[in-house]
């Protein structure tokens, strides 16, 4: 599932890469370089990502999608392993253990 984080603290320049970028979000969120060498970035629109290289130009890769025959609005992402804790839900509590009904 996808997760959406937004915030002024992301600003872009024309001449931005992904690894900026990756650079940036490393150290806003406190990310390992370890981890954050692992993450792929993309530019998401409706469900569909476009896979990018940490070379790429940033501002590139969003008109590439702007040039698109839809327009919508673009996001830009990284996919990685989610590492959040999981929390279960009382529908996953009850799923995963056989019910036994008496009559």
């Amino acid at each position: 599932s996808a997760r959406v984080s937004s915030g002024p603290w992301l600003s872009l320049s024309l001449d931005d890469t992904f690894a900026d970028l990756k650079k940036r979000v490393a150290e806003r969120f406190g990310i390992a370089e370890a981890e954050i060498s692992k993450w792929k970035p993309a530019v998401v629109q409706y469900s569909k990502a476009e896979y990018s290289n940490d070379e790429d130009n940033v501002q590139e890769a969003l008109k590439k999608l702007e040039n698109s025959y839809y327009k919508a609005e673009a996001f830009l992402g990284f996919e990685h392993k989610d590492t959040t804790p999981k929390q279960a839900s009382t529908w996953s509590r009850f799923s995963d253990k056989p019910i036994k009904i008496l009559n």
